[in-house]
């Protein structure tokens, strides 16, 4: 009788975590659906450069550094590279600034990192460079 009680109370153990560690895989599976990261293959698009979430730039993260090491960008007037990339977060003597990352607490930024654009006086691109 007593070892009809404990194969039983084993069976049951086993049943329920069986149960549980299946609902535990699929509560993690749904928890984890994130939105499609680009590939390094996929290179620059205008569309994931300029999508936002929350005021947060999605994807510029992953494919700033198509942005920075772009030759053909370095090809354009100013007038093409706006309308490529979109207005800047902000612009100074003929610094363009895109914003990459950026980590706040509250109104107070602790980390940001731009691409800058200079433009020189000829309309042109004179140089790309990331700043941290």
């Amino acid at each position: 009788m007593e070892r009809l009680w404990i194969e039983s109370r084993e069976n049951y153990w086993s049943d329920e975590v069986r149960w549980h560690s299946i609902i535990l895989v699929i509560l993690w599976m749904s928890c984890t659906a994130d939105a499609p990261k680009p590939s390094p293959q996929q290179g620059f698009s205008p569309e994931l450069w300029s999508a936002q979430d929350n005021g947060r730039y999605v994807y510029r993260r992953d494919i700033y550094e198509s942005v920075l090491y772009s030759d053909t960008l370095r090809t354009l007037i100013e007038s093409e590279l706006i309308q490529l990339l979109g207005t800047p977060d902000r612009s100074q003597d003929g610094h363009h600034y895109y914003t990459v990352d950026e980590r706040s607490i509250g109104l107070w930024t602790v980390y940001q990192k731009s691409i800058v654009i200079k433009i020189n006086a000829a309309d042109s691109v004179e140089w790309i460079k990331l700043h941290e």
